[in-house]
């Protein structure tokens, strides 16, 4: 897959826009801190309308439960790991023999009260590849 990401990196259609350039750039070295201080569509130098936002968006913002004193809860987390370290992760969830793995995110560099882990499905980082993947297919033409 790393293969095929770096390849897009030079192909014409993505060398020529650079939207794509970026997004490929931050799928392959991580999104880091960037989202937590500034709006997707801005660390992908991109207006908010475009659709590789909604893309990276939808695909690398997945919901966990959040097990906190008043009650478990539903979470929504964006992913900022390369693409490469969520695809080993996603193969080694495969051999978890549980329906959910815990994910822990440590201290949150700027919201205090962000929880420092949550429950996904298993398949958590294996969506988030395959959504990669997809919009891979469909934004890149060679």
């Amino acid at each position: 897959m790393l293969r095929r990401a770096l390849a897009a990196r030079s192909s014409p259609g993505v060398v020529a826009d650079p939207v794509l350039r970026r997004w490929l750039d931050c799928e392959l070295g991580g999104f880091g801190v960037l989202t937590d201080i500034q709006p997707l569509h801005v660390v992908l130098a991109a207006d908010p309308a475009h659709p590789i936002v909604h893309r990276v968006a939808a695909y690398r913002t997945q919901i966990g439960i959040v097990f906190a004193p008043e009650g478990p809860r539903s979470f929504a987390h964006f992913f900022v790991e390369p693409i490469g370290e969520l695809e080993s992760l996603a193969r080694a969830a495969k051999d978890s023999t549980g329906t959910l793995l815990t994910v822990d995110f440590g201290p949150h560099a700027t919201v205090e009260s962000y929880p420092r882990s949550a429950d996904f499905p298993t398949d958590v980082f294996d969506r988030i590849v395959r959504g990669f993947l997809t919009a891979l297919d469909d934004l890149v033409k060679p």
